[in-house]
């Protein structure tokens, strides 16, 4: 993730709208993620159930 800023895109007040749906044509599920879905990866990779994850 680049940025927490990216979370939400799609309400941001002062995003252009042609901006945006150049950026979403660029994400794969079509659209950005909420802080939930970072807090959730976020606590899996800091769980024991993460054990088997290496970054490599």
């Amino acid at each position: 993730m680049q940025s927490a800023r990216w979370l939400n895109f799609e309400s941001a007040p002062t995003a252009d709208p042609k901006m945006r749906e150049k950026f979403f044509e660029t994400v794969p599920l079509g659209g950005t993620g909420k802080r939930e879905d970072a807090a959730n990866a976020i606590l899996f990779l800091a769980s024991e159930e993460a054990g088997y994850v290496t970054g490599a």
